[in-house]
């Protein structure tokens, strides 16, 4: 089996349970050179510290999350770093920056780089060059605090002993709620051997609360400049879904989610004291509605609005061909593009209730379709012609 064949058989794979691998989003992204240059635009933008915000709106099923990742995709060609969560309004949410800053923390992604990147790595690599985004990153606060003492220490110390005090650093940048900063400060001074080591200030603080948001953009500001030290452009957030539900909150919480909401207006209004950053925002929403808070934020933070339509048949029918031309390199198999397959697949959402969302249903049944037709049997998995 040829290398071409096995990953076109992995897509397919993939394919069956209706998720397009991120190896393969350009070829099966419709209209994805369009959406590249509309959101290179945005990223030109944002490497020049004019911070973007982005609202993709639209229904059940259109693809918002698929968009996300085309924009997580482009931005990363791009050299920027990429980061991504769901807000649910009750387990993450904008009225708890802490518990949204660990949530971002854990989900660091560059180019080239399967696994997902701990934040330690950049202030490491940061640390060790002087580029562009040391004079703004001085003004971030805990950030900088926080590159000052670990390149300081880096000076110091012997790699072995170095090696021992980085985890706790990761537990600072990641905000890890384990550690309490009094006790980073002990095991940082424990493992180092050095005495003089000055308080250490969580990038998003416990108290008081009213500064958390504060504490936020200003750690994701000091973040992007981290990122323009090591040679990156700047970062992209996504935000797949977000739900704020309002009215499952308490009071203070109420208050808290305000208070954040508010900061994020004023900081990409330019009206904050942090200094503007390349930092991207994108956000997927199902509602425009003038009572929906997340549309609210966007268009009192002057950000952008994109809509997402609903497919039609043409579109499936375009996704159908792309589709078959990866099954047929996967198979050995030519010219079995049949129209009639597409329209049943596009038939069966008519006729069953859709979890899934219309677009990935859809890949599931035609691919299904095709696995009837013409997929590998049990005895020859990889419908091999002996």
């Amino acid at each position: 089996m040829t290398d071409d064949v096995l990953h076109n058989q992995m897509i397919v794979e993939a394919l069956r349970f209706g998720i397009v691998p991120m190896y393969e989003i350009e070829n099966l992204t419709m209209g994805y050179s369009n959406l590249k240059n509309t959101f290179e635009q945005y990223l030109n933008n944002i490497k020049a510290s004019n911070p973007q915000f982005l609202e993709v709106i639209g229904g059940f099923g259109t693809g918002k999350s698929h968009r996300m990742s085309v924009i997580r995709h482009i931005a990363r060609n791009q050299n920027f770093i990429t980061l991504k969560t769901e807000i649910d309004g009750s387990n993450i949410s904008f009225h708890d920056p802490m518990g949204l800053w660990s949530a971002l923390m854990e989900t660091i992604e560059v180019k080239n780089k399967v696994d997902s990147v701990h934040p330690v790595s950049i202030l490491g690599t940061a640390s060790k060059k002087s580029s562009s985004g040391f004079e703004q990153l001085i003004n971030t606060g805990a950030i900088y605090e926080a590159y000052t003492l670990y390149q300081s220490m880096a000076m110091k110390l012997h790699l072995e002993r170095m090696n021992r005090v980085i985890p706790y650093f990761g537990a600072l940048i990641a905000g890890d709620t384990k550690y309490t900063p009094t006790d980073l400060r002990k095991y940082i001074k424990q493992q180092s051997g050095l005495s003089n080591i000055p308080k250490i200030t969580p990038i998003i603080r416990r108290s008081p609360v009213w500064e958390r948001p504060n504490d936020f953009i200003n750690g994701l500001a000091g973040l992007s400049f981290l990122a323009k030290m090591c040679g990156f452009n700047g970062i992209v957030i996504t935000i797949d879904e977000c739900e704020v539900n309002s009215h499952k909150l308490t009071t203070n919480q109420k208050t808290q989610l305000k208070d954040t909401l508010l900061v994020l207006i004023n900081y990409f209004r330019g009206k904050l004291e942090v200094p503007l950053a390349p930092i991207g925002l994108f956000i997927a929403n199902a509602s425009d509605s003038r009572m929906d808070l997340v549309h609210m934020i966007v268009k009192m933070g002057e950000g952008n609005c994109e809509y997402l339509k609903d497919w039609q048949t043409s579109d499936y029918s375009i996704l159908a061909k792309k589709i078959t031309m990866v099954y047929e390199k996967a198979y050995h198999l030519n010219n079995i593009y049949n129209p009639e397959d597409a329209s049943t697949a596009i038939k069966k959402q008519e006729k069953t209730v859709i979890q899934d969302g219309p677009v990935r249903k859809f890949i599931k049944d035609y691919i299904s379709i095709l696995d009837c037709k013409y997929g590998p049997s049990a005895s020859n998995p990889n419908n091999i012609k002996f």
